[in-house]
């Protein structure tokens, strides 16, 4: 077996009672990422920008959330930030293609746990979430 499968049976036995909520615009990476959150999550919510993941936020309490920043109705980090308000110990990983300085200074007063680049390799996803 390699070490990739793996630790990624034993992300998904960590993870078994954390309900995961992921929040991406982009509708081909979001289904992209559904198959591979559907192998390793029994409970996850897709949603399709920063609004509709507050609003799944609030009807799931998810326990780890994985979003983008660039996002329409609501951005990233003011997503973030009213998650956090309703579950400070909640875990967010941002996914992004920016890059920049500010962004990333931003996510971290924000509260995040990691803040990982596009596109996202699935080696680093996974040690990610088995972090």
């Amino acid at each position: 077996m390699s070490a990739l499968k793996e630790k990624l049976l034993k992300v998904k036995e960590k993870v078994k009672n954390h309900p995961l909520l992921y929040v991406e615009d982009h509708e081909a990476l979001r289904e992209n990422m559904e198959k591979l959150l559907g192998m390793v999550f029994s409970q996850y919510t897709l949603a399709e920008d920063g609004q509709a993941g507050l609003d799944a936020f609030k009807e799931n309490n998810h326990s780890i959330v994985i979003a983008d920043l660039n996002m329409p109705r609501m951005n990233g980090i003011e997503m973030i930030q009213e998650i956090k308000k309703i579950n400070p110990f909640v875990k967010i990983i941002i996914a992004t293609a920016q890059t920049d300085e500010e962004n990333m200074l931003h996510a971290i007063d924000a509260g995040v746990f990691r803040y990982l680049k596009k596109p996202l390799k699935l080696e680093i996803l996974v040690d990610t979430l088995y972090d």
